[in-house]
């Protein structure tokens, strides 16, 4: 076993300081654009109803990643005193679902509000910074876990089931 830490990963914060800041000012240029640019007026088409069943999908998913993480989740990449690799439930075919989750809201968000604007602000650099954040991640748990891990990787997808 690798050292265990309590503290974020230094790699990590190459994610979480940028990716903040792209999630704080990408919500602001959508919120912008539906405001100023197209005058507040809400409509309900495809595009709209895309994004919401996207965000709607994306934030159970989230939710239920967290949930099967348990005590094993933290906001940033650490190993804790008696981790353990979960490799069951959500997890067992999808390595990283809470990211797939995030993915979801971040391309929906801007579509919610038809928000072209939003949309290149929010997804492309976001979308970006969470494969390198898995990167990151892999290279810990496989550090920490070896062949188990490595093991794992084979039958389960990264984000997307039968793509990805």
């Amino acid at each position: 076993m690798s050292q265990r830490s309590s503290f974020t990963q230094k790699a990590d914060w190459l994610f979480i300081i940028p990716a903040t800041i792209v999630w704080v000012s990408a919500v602001s240029v959508t919120m912008w654009d539906f405001i100023f640019l197209q005058g507040m007026v809400f409509g309900l088409g495809l595009v709209n109803l895309v994004g919401i069943a996207l965000v709607a999908g994306g934030i159970p998913l989230r939710i239920l990643a967290r949930m099967t993480l348990g005590r094993h989740f933290t906001h940033g990449l650490r190993i804790l005193e008696g981790h353990i690799l979960i490799t069951h439930g959500i997890y067992m075919r999808v390595r990283h679902p809470g990211y797939t989750g995030a993915l979801l809201i971040y391309l929906g968000t801007p579509l919610i509000f038809n928000s072209v604007f939003g949309f290149l602000s929010m997804f492309p650099p976001l979308a970006a910074l969470i494969l390198y954040r898995i990167r990151v991640e892999e290279g810990m748990l496989i550090g920490e876990f070896g062949d188990d891990y490595t093991e794992y990787m084979r039958p389960s997808w990264r984000l997307i089931p039968f793509l990805y």
